[in-house]
């Protein structure tokens, strides 16, 4: 409730190995194009602003894709260091909102497993969740 109640706008991104044959440098080649594209397009957006990316360096390639696309930006940004999840709300707001993508995703292709399936309602997840996180989307 607390995420879905914030006034926030969110950009999620999604790849999947298999759609680039397995091939990493491909696929992050489209992350780099991405994430580019994006922070080129909010530029203005950000301005003013110093973009504080709350990240716990679980994937190396993500680090440096975010800082190497910033650094091509005139957007002002700092990585914060040793972040754990509960010390930071928006921290876990991107950690919930993450999770109802990946759920989602497993929903579109029939892949929830039996546990997911056992604690999660289809149309529960759709309604209130997947829909407002929508409404949220840049």
């Amino acid at each position: 409730m607390f995420t879905l109640g914030l006034p926030i706008k969110i950009k999620t991104f999604c790849y999947f190995k298999k759609d680039f044959n397995e091939d990493i440098l491909k696929m992050q080649a489209k992350m780099t194009k991405d994430l580019y594209n994006f922070f080129l397009s909010f530029n203005e957006m950000f301005k003013g602003y110093k973009l504080k990316i709350y990240y716990d360096n679980g994937q190396n390639l993500i680090t440096r894709l975010l800082n190497l696309n910033l650094a091509l930006t005139t957007i002002d940004y700092e990585f914060k260091k040793e972040v754990h999840a509960r010390d930071y709300r928006l921290y876990q707001v991107a950690d919930f909102v993450t999770t109802v993508r990946l759920l989602e995703l497993k929903l579109k292709n029939n892949e929830l497993s039996k546990t997911e399936k056992l604690m999660i309602d289809d149309r529960h997840l759709k309604k209130n969740y997947i829909k407002a996180i929508n409404k949220k989307e840049l």
